[in-house]
């Protein structure tokens, strides 16, 4: 097998892991958005603007977030996102 097919089928292999991590959170897909944006430290503020929702609607996926991965703060949310994308 050529590099470039190695290369490719690693990819594959790895999006497939990928998704299936995504659907073992048992996140819906806007609480997957706001997960990776607190994850890599955007602000609820900006976070409201770029999805064009409202701060306290933030606030109330935040909380959804933590108790369905029983996290206690936003360093948690952080901390599982990096470990997450370590294993792929």
């Amino acid at each position: 097998m050529s590099w470039f097919y190695k290369h490719i089928h690693t990819r594959i292999l790895k999006a497939k892991r990928g998704i299936s991590d995504e659907v073992s959170l048992g996140l819906n897909r806007r609480e997957r958005q706001v997960f990776g944006l607190i994850g890599s430290g955007v602000s609820r503020s900006d976070i409201s603007q770029l999805l064009n929702i409202g701060v306290k609607t933030v606030d109330e996926y935040k909380r959804r977030i933590k108790k369905k991965l029983n996290l206690k703060n936003d360093a948690d949310i952080a901390n599982k996102l990096r470990d997450r994308y370590e294993k792929i």
